[in-house]
């Protein structure tokens, strides 16, 4: 081997060096942006509900809300604060209902449950009430049934 074809194999093993840790870079920054992305969708949903809750707190309002799905979630569940163990069939909200925790509202995607936040004064008329979603969006009603307690139900 001549010395000139060395230095061509440490060149070429050099450019698959900085090609790998260039994609791999890069695949962390694109991941890292779409995990942030998803996060400011779930803040922005939980903003607009509570924003629909206060605004169904008076007794005897009621409307039908259509809020946009956060990240790729398959369904939104409500717990009410009474609901038992035996009420939900999801193994997540039968914990958090036995440990009290006190959230009272889920996330599930692709079968996973994650716990989302509390909403005080929630009531559920099925005491656990799961709705899915549809054409990217979530669609239940809620009424103020007095004392600043709002109650969730189905479409």
């Amino acid at each position: 081997m001549k010395k000139g074809e060395v230095q061509q194999v440490f060149i070429y093993l050099m450019v698959i060096v900085v090609a790998g840790a260039v994609l791999l870079l890069g695949y962390s920054a694109v991941n890292s942006i779409i995990v942030k992305g998803c996060d400011v969708e779930k803040s922005g949903f939980l903003s607009q509900l509570k924003r629909d809750f206060t605004r169904n707190e008076r007794p005897g309002s009621s409307s039908l809300v259509e809020i946009m799905v956060p990240c790729s979630y398959d369904q939104v569940c409500f717990v009410d604060s009474g609901a038992s163990v035996s009420d939900a069939r999801d193994q997540v909200i039968q914990d958090n209902i036995q440990a009290g925790t006190g959230i009272n509202i889920f996330l599930v995607e692709r079968g996973f449950t994650e716990p989302f936040a509390s909403i005080a004064d929630l009531t559920v008329t099925d005491k656990v009430l799961c709705v899915n979603a549809s054409a990217g969006h979530f669609r239940f009603w809620l009424t103020g049934i007095g004392r600043g307690a709002v109650q969730v139900d189905r479409e």
